[in-house]
Formats: structure tokens, sequence, C-alpha cells
């Protein structure tokens, strides 16, 4: 399975999990990891090169740091010009049809705080609906999203065991063939 991971986050140096994240993706081969603040620091996107990452990807992953209820600006200007009309929908735009799509976040505050009855006001899946929606649109598969929580906390601890612990089980959700419904249908 071919998986690329397209990478936002506008604070990556400060950022302990997302780094402790990266290191452990670029210690697979397999994955294509396109860190967009690093590969545009101006913001100007090789749309190009991008689609062409995607045609070859099995799996899409968005990774970043959920910032104000959304995704960082460089991941925005991503979306706009990459998953365009006439490649990711509409008319021809069929170029993404039956690939895998998931997102990997990460939260500043606890999974509670992320209930329609507390202080976010919705749950992290009301969130997560508009990438649900670019799957659908684009013909993509929406996978089960790995979220981790009480980012800023688990930081500011930075202790190495857990962060071990919290990044493989990135790693192993992102390769996990059996995100796809249909591939534990073909194991039982």
């Amino acid at each position: 399975m071919n998986i690329l991971v397209v990478f936002a986050h506008p604070n990556y140096n400060q950022s302990v999990i997302n780094r402790r994240f990266v290191e452990e993706i670029k210690k697979i081969c397999v994955i294509d990891f396109h860190p967009l603040n690093e590969m545009y620091p101006d913001g100007r996107i090789d749309i190009h090169f991008e689609k062409n990452a995607l045609l070859r990807a099995d799996r899409v992953v968005f990774q970043f740091p959920l910032h104000w209820y959304n995704v960082s600006p460089i991941l925005k200007n991503y979306m706009e010009n990459v998953l365009n009309h006439g490649f990711a929908f509409g008319m021809n735009g069929d170029k993404l049809k039956g690939k895998e799509f998931l997102t990997a976040i990460t939260v500043g505050g606890p999974k509670e705080a992320y209930q329609k009855s507390d202080a976010n006001s919705f749950t992290m899946e009301d969130f997560i609906r508009p990438f649900e929606q670019t799957a659908t649109l684009t013909g993509m598969n929406f996978r089960k999203t790995y979220a981790v929580y009480n980012a800023l906390t688990l930081g500011r601890e930075n202790n190495s065991s857990k962060l071990t612990q919290i990044a493989k089980e990135f790693i192993n959700h992102i390769t996990d063939p059996y995100l796809d419904p249909s591939m534990r249908r073909n194991v039982s």
C-alpha cells in the first residue's frame, strides 16, 4: 500500500508530539511524506508535484494540529489548489476515486472537552465532518481518524516512553490495512 502523509504544522519546531510522529514516519521508507510548511515556506505549492503524489498513493493521510477548529492555512491552500475541479471532483474529476483518506490530528485539550455539552460545544466527529465530505466529493473512502488529545500537556511532560507509545499507535493506525472494512471480511 502506498501511503502519502500530507503534514501541515505552522509551529512544528515547538511541537513535541508531531515531531515524534515525523521521526517515526521517516523510519518507514514506504511512506511518502510531504511536510508542507517545510517544502513550501513561501506558501506556493507545486500543484503538479502534489497531484502526482496523490495519483501514486493508495491512502492519503492529512496530519495536522487542530487549530481554531480547523486546519492550518497551508493545508487549506493545498486543499483549494490541489484538490481542484477537474482533478479531484467535477467533470473528469475522478482521479482520487477509490483511494483511502484519513486524518491524523493532535488536539490541545482533553477528549472530554469535545462534547456537545462542554466548552467546545461540538464533538470531534463534528469537526471531522468536512473531511468526510471531502472524501465523499472526491470519491475517496474515508477511514477512521487518529486523534491525540491533551497534546499540550503531553508535550510539556515530554515523557519519552509515553511519546514512543503514542507515535507507534499513530504509525500502526495510518498503516493498518484493516482500516478498510473489506480487508477484514477477506481475512475472516
